[in-house]
């Protein structure tokens, strides 16, 4: 999967990032056709040269496709075509990523933080299906806290360049790379004596391969990874508007709207209506959200916010608040939720 990129010395590469904040990042430049032809030739690519599989050989295989909590059924519909007929996958069987991670921890309950590049999303499971009313989704996550150590670090100056052809440029997709590596080995969530003294060598191969960066330890490995506690600064670096590409936007109508006359299932995905009794598959957001959350915000002034900032996946709060309203809807009040963390 691609980043960004300003291409000014790659003027031949087209790069695009098929998968946005856990979903098909459809656009009206980049349509459905051209997102799946792209999933399909990097899954094609892993499996021949990562895996030795050969594209003949898939009619022997199985597939599980790991959905969001909340999804698209449009896209888990176009996902599920391209394994079975474009791939040629044997079978394939789907659920949930909160649910599986409960059976993959041995849990019957739990609340499940995912922590990913992009997204962070919150839930309650209980005996293999997600609470309704419990899942909190941000566009947030590790892509912010490299931005923010590359901040921290410039701003106290602390790359040691051995010339000024290896100097960092954040705009390049290289030079992201190289401080995501350094995130991944120096940034820990709490502080360590062990790493006081400790000095991270860097190399940039494609501007100067011969150069070293040198970075000493500093605060700024420990403020990084928990920046999604504070979500006041995530908030001022003022790039997450509402966006209105209803793809990725999870409180838009095309996560509950889509109607789809394929689709014999249709009743049991919609959201469950408090006292219903209606069997839900995946939880919707928007109408139902808003108003459990603002239930949620009247229980303590602290926790007093607007149920916009809530739902709004673009707009950040604090993740240790996200669990707790994730919680405190849970009513089966005798639960006691231990909760997994997935990063």
């Amino acid at each position: 999967m691609c980043i960004r990129d300003s291409l000014e010395t790659r003027q031949n590469l087209i790069i695009r990032q098929p998968i946005k904040f856990g979903y098909l990042n459809v656009s009206p430049t980049y349509p459905m056709e051209e997102v799946l032809r792209d999933i399909e030739n990097l899954t094609t690519y892993i499996l021949e040269k990562r895996m030795g599989i050969s594209r003949r050989q898939l009619d022997e295989y199985y597939v599980i496709l790991i959905l969001p909590d909340l999804f698209n059924r449009e896209h888990a519909k176009a996902l599920i075509g391209m394994f079975l007929r474009s791939l040629g996958f044997k079978a394939i069987t789907m659920h949930l990523e909160s649910v599986l991670a409960c059976y993959g921890s041995a849990l019957t309950h739990a609340c499940v933080v995912d922590v990913g590049h992009e997204k962070i999303s919150v839930a309650c499971v209980e005996e293999g299906v997600i609470v309704p009313g419990t899942l909190v989704r941000k566009h947030f996550g590790g892509a912010d806290m490299t931005t923010t150590l590359h901040r921290l670090l410039s701003k106290r100056f602390a790359y040691n360049y051995s010339s000024k052809a290896a100097r960092l440029d954040f705009e390049r997709i290289g030079d992201q790379h190289i401080v995501e590596r350094l995130k991944e080995v120096a940034c820990f969530s709490i502080q360590s004596d062990d790493n006081a003294n400790r000095i991270y060598e860097l190399v940039n191969l494609e501007k100067a391969p011969t150069e070293k960066i040198s970075v000493s330890n500093n605060e700024s490995f420990y403020i990084a990874p928990n920046i999604i506690y504070c979500s006041d600064i995530l908030n001022a670096f003022g790039r997450r508007p509402l966006v209105s590409n209803k793809h990725v936007n999870c409180v838009s109508n095309q996560f509950e709207g889509y109607v789809d006359p394929e689709d014999h299932l249709e009743e049991l995905t919609y959201s469950l209506i408090p006292g219903s009794g209606i069997l839900q598959l995946a939880p919707g957001p928007s109408e139902m959200a808003a108003e459990l959350g603002a239930q949620r915000l009247s229980m303590t002034e602290d926790a007093r916010r607007s149920a916009e900032e809530l739902t709004n996946p673009f707009w950040m709060i604090n993740l240790h608040e996200m669990v707790s309203l994730s919680i405190s809807t849970v009513s089966y009040t005798h639960l006691t939720l231990p909760t997994i963390y997935s990063v």
